[in-house]
């Protein structure tokens, strides 16, 4: 299945979610702080991730780039089709599956990346492997 990278916005109960799901994530307790107050432990461990990582302090929310499979069922941002028999006709959707678009089988899908390169995900009636 073809693949695509995608900017998320993530709480920070998410994005540490997020984190500890990457195999890549190192996690280390040594030399923390950890304070006992009432009914409440609070400590700082210290984390290192392997990506690139925006925080925005308005919204108190973290952006991370993932990277997932496409299926059909995948909602993408920007999805170009393409008739495949004359090239004539190009369209561009926004936010929509090849699901919704299923019954125009003489269409190659293309996904639009942020560089302004396409990347083949749907041709002659199928996913692209």
């Amino acid at each position: 299945m073809p693949k695509i990278k995608r900017k998320v916005e993530m709480t920070p109960k998410e994005f540490l979610k997020h984190l500890l799901e990457q195999e890549e994530t190192e996690v280390a307790l040594d030399g923390y702080t950890f304070n006992y107050n009432e009914e409440h432990y609070s400590f700082d461990p210290e984390i290192i991730a392997n990506e690139v990582i925006s925080y925005n302090p308005h919204s108190c929310t973290f952006t991370v780039e993932i990277e997932e499979e496409i299926t059909e069922e995948t909602e993408v941002p920007k999805l170009i089709s393409i008739d495949r028999n004359t090239q004539n006709e190009v369209n561009i959707k926004f936010y929509c599956s090849i699901k919704q678009l299923i019954d125009r089988a003489d269409y190659n899908y293309y996904y639009l990346n942020d560089d302004g390169t396409m990347t083949l995900i749907w041709k002659d009636g199928a996913m692209v492997e």
